[in-house]
C-alpha cells in the first residue's frame, strides 16, 4: 500500500463506520467502533511495511 493510501484508513473507516450507525440508529457508537477499526488496520498496515 503506497504511503499516501495510510491517512486515509481511519476517515473511511470513520465514515463507514457512521453510517452503519446511522442505518442501525446508533450512531456514536457506529463512529466509535469505525474509528477503533482505523486505527487498528493502520497499524497492521504500518506494521508489515516496516
Amino acid at each position: 500500500m503506497e504511503k499516501t493510501a495510510y491517512g486515509m484508513l481511519l476517515p473511511g473507516f470513520t465514515l463507514l463506520g457512521l453510517g452503519v450507525g446511522m442505518a442501525l440508529g446508533n450512531t456514536g457508537a457506529g463512529v466509535l467502533i469505525g474509528i477503533g477499526v482505523g486505527f487498528i488496520t493502520s497499524a497492521l498496515f504500518k506494521g508489515r511495511k516496516s
